[in-house]
């Protein structure tokens, strides 16, 4: 088995130093039929760190609290708890627990009542493809149906392997140019959403809605999106944004909003080398920008989301924008809380889509009778409201979070319903040119 021993990267300070504010977590939670007990999830977990290594990195730093370090050397065993309460009760409590200090950032939880195991992994080492990476290896070592060797190497930090073009003085270009651009957003005056209550950093709490489309409806999803040429993340934005701005027009309904919201992208395909479904933290963020005049339709929000993602990916503004918040230090700790500040108040929004697309079980993953695959990401201090949605046995299943006390529960509820209405609607709509 390899070891792990590096220097967390700059990204991945970042989300050791906004986990210090308030927990970072992601967790996947499995639903199934079959009769499977904690002495099975025990040995898949096992067999799961030996194909991946990382499972068993934690976080270590000096005396002083500094210089953090992933080392695998002196961790504990994977982590697994019987749950007692509700799948629902236990994806809160995992989304706000914190990692022991000796303890590996990926642990389990298997809750008897309702046949549920949870993921857990800490966002300083792992992301949402991680965890969709995780959850199809889990299947496939409690089937015995493992059919490659896993990652047995350690990889490196993001930012040693960003393309050399988006380095250097081409960097700096490249950051001036994006700027402008923003700025011109800025003109459109972006709306954000409004806090019911102020809740300080270091007292956030997430929490967890669970939504879905069964199989029929999403199959409809999936057809007018081949008819509007638009992607399926195109639509499912495009309805989260429809959401948004009608609970902006609670407020404010004679005002005609432009909403700005988050697409986290996987960089693997794009770095120097290459890297497959490797487990870490590679991924960027885009933001696109619609302003909904009356009458406008899902699709036509849908082809905005795809055409300025595609704009965005082919200027390399994924990797802009790593390379700019690098030069305003948010990786430092001393300069953490005045970025955080800055990007409360001024940042270009507070809603992300985390779309994990369609997660493909093993073929023996019948064995398990898995019902439902979801996927959980804290909030910690950057946002207030997150959609992550993922397809599986042709089923959408759309999770969402918010921040406890920034949304109240009936406000958050309502937004994720309206998310699913909104789709809906647009698939009725009739078609425009």
């Amino acid at each position: 088995m390899s070891s792990m021993d590096r220097a967390l990267g700059r990204s991945e300070r970042w989300y050791w130093i906004a986990d210090q504010y308030s927990c970072i977590n992601v967790v996947a939670q499995l639903r199934m039929t079959a009769d499977i007990d904690a002495p099975r999830v025990e040995k898949a977990l096992k067999d799961l760190r030996a194909l991946y290594p990382s499972l068993g990195a934690r976080i270590v730093t000096d005396g002083l609290g500094k210089n953090p370090r992933f080392v695998t050397e002196g961790t504990g065993p994977t982590p697994l708890r019987v749950g007692t309460s509700s799948a629902e009760t236990e994806v809160d409590h995992e989304l706000n627990e914190r990692f022991a200090p000796h303890d590996p950032l990926f642990r389990a939880v298997y809750i008897p009542n309702g046949g549920c195991v949870l993921l857990t992994m800490s966002h300083v080492l792992f992301d949402g493809i991680s965890a969709a990476t995780l959850v199809k290896a889990f299947v496939a070592v409690a089937t015995d149906s493992v059919d490659d060797e896993g990652q047995g190497a350690v990889r490196a930090a993001l930012e040693t392997l960003i393309p050399r073009k988006y380095r250097g003085w081409r960097a700096l270009i490249l950051i001036l140019a994006m700027q402008l651009r923003q700025l011109l957003v800025l003109l459109r005056r972006p709306r954000r959403l409004a806090i019911d209550t102020h809740v300080p950093f270091d007292q956030r709490k997430s929490r967890a809605i669970g939504k879905e489309l069964g199989p029929e409806d999403m199959s409809s999803v999936i057809e007018r999106c081949r008819r509007e040429q638009v992607t399926v993340h195109g639509a499912l934005s495009a309805a989260m944004v429809r959401a948004v701005a009608e609970d902006l027009a609670a407020s404010t309904p004679s005002v005609t909003p432009t909403i700005g919201l988050g697409s986290p992208i996987d960089l693997r395909r794009h770095l120097e080398p290459a890297l497959g479904h490797d487990l870490g933290v590679y991924v960027s963020s885009i933001f696109t920008f619609h302003t909904l005049t009356s009458g406008i339709s899902l699709w036509r929000i849908a082809r905005e989301v795809n055409e300025q993602m595609e704009r965005a990916v082919a200027r390399g503004e994924p990797f802009t924008l790593l390379r700019f918040s690098e030069l305003i230090g948010y990786h430092r700790p001393e300069r953490s809380k005045d970025v955080l500040r800055l990007v409360e108040a001024r940042g270009p929004g507070n809603v992300t889509l985390t779309n994990l697309g369609r997660v493909d079980l093993p073929q023996r993953a019948g064995l398990l009778g898995v019902q439902e695959v979801r996927f959980y990401a804290a909030l910690s201090v950057s946002g207030y409201f997150l959609g992550m949605p993922s397809t599986t046995n042709g089923k959408l299943f759309w999770s969402f979070v918010y921040v406890e006390g920034i949304l109240k529960r009936a406000r958050a509820e309502r937004l994720a319903s309206k998310c699913l209405e909104s789709l809906m609607a647009g698939v009725r709509e009739r078609s425009t040119p």
